[in-house]
């Protein structure tokens, strides 16, 4: 029962004011109507399933976007829209976000060309990339190599040096 209906014996009778039901858009009574009667309400797709099915057929025998949208005179956004399910499987490993600036081919290369002592600045300059980049793709932890990475340490207080080691180096002076 809606709220506003009140059921007195067998007749039921609508406790909603006179404006309430004059304010009342007569579009929206009628979709209120349809959704109870399992009627689809609002704007009619664009697109059938048929359609949808042969727009995938055709992306995945790589013909362009552009080109389904003309075939079946809809926009490219309904489209995209419509292939948005499909469009995860076809391209499960597309990057995302912005492409490395150096290969892990180059950050081996300026790691060698470092052990062999060329400085930072000419490194930069060979590889064609800005020293900051370089000494981030340097950075030990972000290279292919695990040896590279840093080890964890244990938390420090923040506050000095351990008070254990200030202990062990007293009693050695005194010694």
């Amino acid at each position: 029962m809606c709220r506003h209906t009140k059921q007195i014996g067998v007749e039921r009778v609508d406790s909603t004011s006179p404006r309430d039901i004059v304010d009342t858009d007569p579009a929206s009574l009628q979709k209120r109507v349809g959704r109870r009667r399992g009627q689809k309400v609002g704007r009619p797709r664009a697109m059938t399933d048929a359609e949808i099915g042969l727009a995938h057929r055709m992306l995945t025998d790589g013909v362009k976007r552009r080109i389904i949208a003309r075939a079946l005179k809809i926009s490219l956004s309904t489209l995209s829209i419509a292939l948005r399910q499909y469009t995860a499987a076809i391209n499960p490993q597309k990057p995302v976000g912005r492409p490395r600036a150096m290969t892990e081919a180059e950050i081996i290369l300026a790691r060698r060309m470092l052990a062999d002592g060329i400085k930072r600045n000419i490194i930069a300059l060979t590889l064609n990339v800005s020293r900051s980049t370089l000494l981030t793709a340097l950075r030990p932890g972000t290279g292919p190599h695990p040896k590279m990475r840093r080890s964890k340490q244990a938390p420090s207080s923040g506050r000095g040096p351990d008070p254990q080691s200030e202990t062990a180096s007293r009693t050695k002076r005194r010694e």
